[in-house]
Order: structure tokens, then C-alpha cells, then sequence
């Protein structure tokens, strides 16, 4: 069984912090991934644009021009569950 050890060494608390914020992100943006569709409240790129009816380029054309907003959690893109029934209420 490997364990991951971390040594800390010379890191400031504002380090340590920042260190900690992101790991908790990405702990809750697992935990939102893992839910049902019902209880989702963020979706990834390939999600959102098989709802929306477009292409991952016509997704990422919306984002640049403010259309659907992304949110970053961790180091990926998701977009809010509001948002995307939004524009599926105003494309029906």
C-alpha cells in the first residue's frame, strides 16, 4: 500500500493556505461530479454541450463572448447547472 507523505519545509502560511483551498476544490468538485443529474449543480464541457445542442467549439465561441460563463474548479472548466438550463429555456 503507498501512502502519500508530504513534507513541509519553509512554506509560508499564506502558501499553506492556498495549498489547502485548492485541494478542498477539488474534493468538491469530485463530489459534484459524482451526483446524479438531478443533484448536479456544475457540468463538464462535454455535458454541456450535448444539452445545449453544439459543438465543444461553439461552447468555447459562448464562453469568449460572455454567453455561458465557465467556472473553474481545480484546473478544470465546468459550467453552472443555472446557466445551462438558461440557455436551453431561451434555445427552445
Amino acid at each position: 500500500m503507498v501512502q502519500n507523505l508530504l513534507q513541509i519545509s519553509q512554506i509560508t502560511a499564506d502558501d499553506l493556505g492556498k495549498l489547502i483551498e485548492e485541494k478542498i476544490n477539488q474534493a468538491i468538485g469530485k463530489l459534484n461530479l459524482k451526483q446524479s443529474d438531478d443533484d448536479k449543480q456544475f457540468y463538464t464541457r462535454e455535458e454541456t454541450a450535448k444539452m445545449l445542442n453544439i459543438s465543444l467549439t461553439s461552447l468555447y465561441n459562448w464562453a469568449k463572448q460572455g454567453i455561458l460563463i465557465p467556472q473553474k474548479i481545480g484546473h478544470r472548466v465546468y459550467y453552472s447547472k443555472s446557466e445551462v438550463y438558461s440557455k436551453l429555456q431561451i434555445n427552445s
